[in-house]
């Protein structure tokens, strides 16, 4: 099935074709995985106190942290703004950056349209002529990026109560 790596991508089709099949391979790849022993395993739990310290709303701070500690001269997502656009606005954004995250944080839900993504294929040498010449790019939308920031700090002192000691990888202060 890996075929199409091997096609030569000088027409648009072939191209095309090769994009489509990378991405279908992924999916077909990452959401095949098996996941009933996830029921029989003997899952940690946070404490009640600690619950409620990750569910409690979210603070202007903890936000304007998140947007501070994003890279910056990064391409913008798909509607147009970059990092750099929600610092310089800041003081006009956010009331309504704060509203939209608390209305994330009482409903779990994210509006569809932070979850966009371009994918860019940028490529790896000059002349590329196959798929595997190109290296994919995601250009996600940065009031998901800050979103994300923010749920991933309010984890960060919780995180080592949830895993296993014996898991070392992804795990700050722990080594492989």
């Amino acid at each position: 099935m890996m075929y199409i790596l091997k096609t030569p991508l000088t027409l648009p089709k072939n191209l095309q074709i090769g994009i489509n099949h990378f991405g279908k391979e992924r999916v077909r790849i990452f959401g095949s995985l098996e996941w009933s022993l996830a029921e029989d395993l003997n899952w940690k739990k946070l404490s009640n106190k600690r619950r409620r310290q990750l569910c409690k709303e979210f603070t202007q701070d903890e936000v304007w942290n998140a947007i501070n500690s994003l890279s910056r001269g990064k391409a913008p997502g798909p509607n147009g703004f970059n990092t750099e656009f929600y610092i310089r606005y800041w003081s006009i954004l956010k009331d309504s950056i704060f509203k939209a995250f608390n209305e994330f944080s009482s409903i779990a839900i994210v509006p569809s349209s932070w979850g966009s993504t371009n994918l860019v294929f940028v490529p790896k040498k000059e002349g590329p002529s196959l798929i595997v010449d190109y290296r994919p790019i995601a250009l996600c939308n940065v009031l998901y990026k800050i979103l994300s920031k923010v749920i991933v700090n309010r984890l960060k002192p919780h995180i080592k109560f949830l895993i296993s000691k014996d898991q070392s990888a992804f795990i700050e202060g722990r080594k492989i």
